[in-house]
């Protein structure tokens, strides 16, 4: 299995993903891309902006689903993945939030998903906009070293 993430920086998702190809992804997470034309079993996408967005895709052999789940700041988007090795996605692309600002807003969503994430194998992967360097900046409990 092979989980690639990556913020694109803007742009059709259509011209990124062949981008991607020859690293042979199972499941991509890519922050800030544009909606896809067409959405399909393979590909979800989230966003406000039209133009900016996070998008999950899968190979073949996968599904991808959205979990329901409690409200939490956008965007870390619990998503079961189903095929050869079955787990709970939480695609992440911390943004700032009135309430939640980027890591925080992350902490929050795990705590929220604790349930999930420890009833099966999970991963947490995509763009934290963190770094241990800002802890300082952030109380203990709220930083990127309490999440990590």
């Amino acid at each position: 299995m092979r989980i690639l993430t990556w913020n694109c920086n803007r742009g059709s998702l259509a011209k990124k993903i062949p981008l991607v190809a020859s690293l042979e992804p199972t499941i991509c997470i890519i922050q800030e891309c544009a909606r896809p034309k067409e959405l399909d079993a393979s590909i979800l996408w989230f966003g406000d902006n039209p133009r900016q967005g996070i998008a999950v895709a899968a190979s073949p052999e996968y599904r991808i689903s959205l979990v329901p789940a409690c409200e939490v700041p956008r965007y870390t988007i619990p998503i079961q993945v189903s095929g050869p090795t079955s787990f709970l996605l939480l695609a992440v692309w911390a943004k700032t939030d009135l309430n939640f600002r980027y890591v925080k807003g992350v902490i929050r969503a795990v705590e929220c998903f604790a349930d999930l994430i420890a009833g099966q194998p999970t991963v947490i992967a995509g763009d934290f906009n963190s770094n241990k360097i800002w802890d300082y900046k952030r109380p203990d409990h709220l930083n990127h070293s309490a999440l990590v």
